[in-house]
């Protein structure tokens, strides 16, 4: 039998692209799914017998939370502003999740649909803090899809 074991990517290499310098290297991104409500139906049988019968709803889109470094770029904060000042139409985009293995070549790559950001979290600032300022942004969209 032949070994045809695969190892799982490591975790720590990916980039987001969201476009017009809203892309980078972000430390962390989680959330990102999707799910289906569910119906429960209640139902009775030839013999009286209650059943339950549970059936998919509507698909809904989990929010996509990324977290990077604070740079001198405002490109996070521009796109922000897009909502807040109405232009939601100007703010969706399109944008992209992708894998890389430990050698940098792409392995995994999800499309995402209309994206928009929903929330913009300022960094913690301590002057008695040696870490790095982090600032963090949810994400909204109407569709993921794994493409690779």
């Amino acid at each position: 039998m032949a070994d045809t074991a695969v190892d799982p990517l490591n975790a720590s290499f990916f980039q987001v692209d969201f476009g017009s310098g809203r892309e980078g290297w972000f430390t962390s991104v989680s959330g990102g799914g999707s799910e289906f409500e569910t119906i429960t139906h209640k139902d009775v049988g030839k013999d009286g017998q209650v059943v339950y019968r549970a059936i998919p709803g509507l698909r809904k889109f989990t929010p996509i939370e990324l977290q990077r470094g604070l740079t001198d770029s405002k490109a996070l904060v521009e796109w922000f502003e897009k909502i807040e000042s109405g232009d939601v139409k100007g703010a969706r985009t399109n944008g992209s999740l992708v894998a890389y293995d430990q050698a940098h070549k792409e392995v995994a790559r999800w499309d995402l649909t209309d994206c928009w950001p929903s929330k913009l979290t300022f960094p913690k600032l301590d002057v008695k803090s040696n870490e790095i300022a982090l600032e963090s942004m949810t994400i909204q969209h109407t569709g993921m899809k794994r493409i690779k």
